[in-house]
Formats: structure tokens, sequence, C-alpha cells
């Protein structure tokens, strides 16, 4: 009776320990997930960023352009 106590108990001791390994498993693939992800939520913000730069560089450009060809075309009038 005892030996048959003893055996159950050790079988859902490696069950046990099997579980838990498997679950630190998970837990190690999840981490990576999560490490994956913050990397590329990373890449895309710093993507996002330098396209707002690039664009308000095209805007002011743009804007200065504007300005210097009204210039010309006031003292085109005027001379």
């Amino acid at each position: 009776m005892v030996v048959a106590l003893l055996a159950v108990a050790l079988e859902k001791a490696v069950e046990a320990q099997e579980a838990a390994q498997e679950a630190e498993e998970q837990a190690e693939v999840q981490a990576e997930e999560v490490q994956a992800g913050e990397e590329w939520a990373d890449t895309v913000w710093d993507l996002a960023v330098s396209a707002f730069a690039r664009i308000a560089g095209i805007v002011f450009l743009t804007a200065e352009a504007f300005r210097a060809h009204r210039r010309y075309a006031q003292s085109a009038e005027r001379g």
C-alpha cells in the first residue's frame, strides 16, 4: 500500500516537473515574441519619425521656393 502511494506520488511529481518545464519553455517563447514585437515597434516608430522629418523638410523647401518665386515675380513687375 505504501509502495503504491509512493509510486503515485512519484508519478505526479514527474508530471508536475514536465508541466513546469513546458510552462517555462512557453514563457521563453513568449518573451522572445514580445522582444521581437518591441523591436518591430521601434523600427516602425523610427521610420515614422524619419518620414515626418522628410515631409516637413519638403514642405519647408516648397514654401521657400514659392516665396522666392513670388519675390522674383514682384521684382520683375517693378522693374
